[in-house]
Order: structure tokens, then C-alpha cells, then sequence
């Protein structure tokens, strides 16, 4: 969001909200980069929760009077923000740039970070930032998708072909159970794909594989081990 400056991001915030168009992650200040997008779903506020943790510079940090991404360098404001969300929505969502690029598994920080995340309120955690799949860990029943890949992207020819694999993931959320599934796609000309039932075959395989104590099946549904 900041790769062009200050004045570009604000610009963006600008146009999304003429557009109407949901955003979190980033403000002119600390409090807006924290504030969740929330939204009523057949009677349950859902709340969206946007945190970096691979940020190019401390300047890019929002801070008082000081625009910029809500950081998750620091586990405050940011736990905070999650317990605040809890407490005034149904479920919240966090939504988290983080670990290595190009990597098949999360470090150790976002492992334990994610449990402290979900310990203040959080009931799902979605990652990106990696270009790559990774796995899919469960704790206290609430699943953690360390990341999704790219989506709309151009390839990267540092990463290779398995930036090109990606997958969409379907939340249900039923009382207070949340159940989860997901459909492979490829990217082609920096847009996703819907492939056929080898390449679902594969990817299913590979997350199997990259996961924790989760298990997919060969429908894509998601479930503890």
C-alpha cells in the first residue's frame, strides 16, 4: 500500500471510499490504520482486521498523527485492537501480511503469533505476503491459513512455477462453528484460473502435505485431523 508514498496510500483510501468499497490495514493515522471493515452478515457483524508485519521501512508505520499500516511488528496495539474487535463483533477475521517470501512453511514467529492472536479474540487468520501456498493449522477449533498464494499477480521469476499455485477459501460460519473449504486455481497472465481435477488433485495433495493438523479432502473441505 505504500510503495508509491504517503500521498498515493491516502489517495487509495480516498478512492475506495467513493467507491464504497471495504478497506482495513492502513490510515492517516493509527487508530484508522487499526480501525476493522465490518459488515452484517445475515445478523452477525463480521469483522475484517488488516496487520503487516513485512513493512519496508519504519516510516511506513502508522502512527498518532502519523499515516501509514497498522504494524504487527509489536504485539500491541495490535492484540489489543483484536480484543477490542472481539468484544464488538460476532467473529473477526485477521487478515496478516507476513513471513518469508517464497517460503513452503511459516516461521516460528507467525506459529506463535497466531495463537496469541486468536487467545485475544481472533477467530480467523488468513495470511499472504510468502507468493507461495502454505498450510493450514488449527488451534482452539479456529483455523489458521498462513497464506493463500498470490491472486491477481504478474509472475515472479524469483519464486518460480509455485508462485503460479493458489487457492480461494470459503468460510461458512454456522452458530458458532466455522467450517472451512477451498478451490485451487492457477495463476495465468497475472489473473486466477479454475483448473481441472488433476491440477485440484495436486494442490490438494501439496497442502496436505504443507499442513499441520489439518486435512483437506478431495473436495477441498477443511477439517482438524
Amino acid at each position: 500500500i505504500l510503495d508509491y508514498g504517503q500521498q498515493a496510500m491516502l489517495d487509495t483510501i480516498t478512492h475506495l471510499k467513493r467507491q464504497k468499497i471495504g478497506y482495513t490495514g492502513a490510515g492517516r493515522n493509527i487508530d484508522e490504520a487499526f480501525k476493522p471493515y465490518v459488515q452484517t452478515v445475515k445478523g452477525k457483524k463480521i469483522a475484517v482486521l488488516g496487520v503487516s508485519r513485512v513493512l519496508s521501512d519504519n516510516s511506513w508505520i502508522a502512527g498518532k498523527n502519523h499515516p501509514g499500516a497498522a504494524s504487527a511488528y509489536t504485539m500491541e496495539p495490535m492484540l489489543s485492537q483484536i480484543k477490542k474487535s472481539a468484544k464488538a463483533n460476532d467473529f473477526t477475521i485477521v487478515y496478516i501480511h507476513w513471513n518469508q517470501e517464497f517460503a513452503d512453511y511459516p516461521d516460528d514467529y507467525a506459529r506463535s503469533m497466531a495463537k496469541k492472536m486468536i487467545d485475544a479474540g481472533a477467530d480467523i487468520i488468513v495470511g499472504s505476503h510468502s507468493h507461495t501456498l502454505m498450510g493450514i493449522e488449527y488451534y482452539k477449533n479456529k483455523p489458521i491459513y498462513y497464506s493463500l498464494g498470490n491472486f491477481v499477480f504478474n509472475r515472479s521469476t524469483r519464486g518460480g512455477d509455485k508462485t503460479l499455485l493458489s487457492m480461494m477459501v470459503h468460510f461458512e460460519i454456522q452458530g458458532s462453528k466455522i467450517t472451512s473449504r477451498i478451490t485451487p486455481v492457477k495463476i495465468l497472465q497475472g489473473q486466477p484460473n479454475l483448473m481441472d481435477k488433476k491440477y485440484n488433485k495436486e494442490i490438494i495433495a501439496k497442502l496436505n502435505k504443507l499442513s499441520y493438523n489439518a486435512k483437506i479432502d478431495a473436495n477441498g473441505n477443511v477439517t482438524k485431523k
